[in-house]
């Protein structure tokens, strides 16, 4: 069995590797040929991934702004600074697992599970200590820091 990858794009496919593709199809001409359709729903586009981390950033920048450290936010015994990468290990990752049984923020599907658990976090933060949270950014490479 041949793998061929593509994309859908205005109800034609887009093959991934244009040229094994088409020697492929030229190989088998004539005869009969299925096509299986897979969807990737977790699969994050590197303009995602780019924003979902740009908005640890921001949220790391403002809750060490509002004084509001690592230990005021989550109990821990050491008073700690927040960076991007504990926003995603304590904050973002803890609530995706509770809500999705997902490790990897690379499993989440592109929106509505970033979206929820953007949305949880925001919730928790504003309820328990009235924080604004950063809006998520919608074009990370407009936006820089």
């Amino acid at each position: 069995m041949i793998l061929l990858y593509a994309k859908s794009k205005n109800g034609l496919l887009v093959f991934d590797n244009q040229k094994e593709a088409r020697d492929y199809l030229l190989s088998v001409e004539n005869k009969p040929l299925v096509v299986r359709i897979h969807r990737e729903t977790g699969v994050r586009t590197p303009d995602q991934n780019s924003a979902l981390h740009l908005y640890f950033n921001h949220l790391a920048i403002a809750l060490n702004e509002a004084g509001l450290t690592v230990q005021k936010v989550v109990q821990k015994k050491i008073e700690l600074d927040w960076t991007p990468l504990l926003i995603k290990e304590i904050l973002w990752r803890d609530i995706q697992i509770r809500l999705f049984g997902k490790e990897s923020t690379k499993d989440l599907d592109k929106i509505s599970e970033i979206t929820l658990v953007y949305e949880t976090l925001t919730r928790h933060l504003g309820e328990k200590f009235g924080f604004e949270n950063p809006a998520f950014p919608n074009d990370p490479n407009k936006i820089k820091n």
